[in-house]
């Protein structure tokens, strides 16, 4: 009987992590990179969408800041400014990560208010491609059937 009930919570834990809100992780993984693969957190399409050229033609870090939809982390500032004299694919996914992270926590923001219309969210973050914004929406955010709010 006890090796019925293992499996049955065996089965249990198994459903359980399979409809976890957070993407599926490699549990063999052994560098911490590996864990959760990039398109798994950023979906291909969203990442394609995010363009960081402006970003390199800044001149300063501050020029660099302004472009971003939230300019209020201190933590992605202070990463963007530590990217400021690398170069290389690196950089540009890092960058592309930042800008990422960046409008998540502009999405956040803009939708503390309960009332926000999917046009005034897209005009609070124009900043951000519409791809972006449609996914932070599906993803973090529940929208009455029928409706645009």
């Amino acid at each position: 009987m006890s090796r019925l009930t293992f499996t049955a919570a065996e089965e249990s834990k198994e459903t359980t992590d399979k409809n976890r809100l957070i993407p599926p992780f490699n549990t063999t993984a052994t560098e911490p990179g590996d864990i959760y693969p990039l398109h798994d957190i950023i979906p291909e399409a969203e990442w394609k969408a995010l363009s960081v050229s402006g970003l390199d033609a800044a001149q300063t870090d501050k020029d660099r800041i302004a472009m971003f939809p939230f300019r209020k982390s201190t933590w992605v500032n202070d990463h963007l400014k530590v990217l400021g004299g690398a170069s290389g694919k690196s950089k540009k996914k890092n960058l592309k990560i930042l800008l990422y992270i960046s409008a998540m926590l502009a999405f956040r923001q803009a939708t503390f208010t309960k009332s926000l219309d999917k046009e005034k969210l897209y005009e609070r973050l124009e900043a951000v491609p519409n791809i972006v914004v449609d996914g932070l929406l599906s993803r973090f955010a529940e929208i009455p059937r029928g409706s645009s709010r």
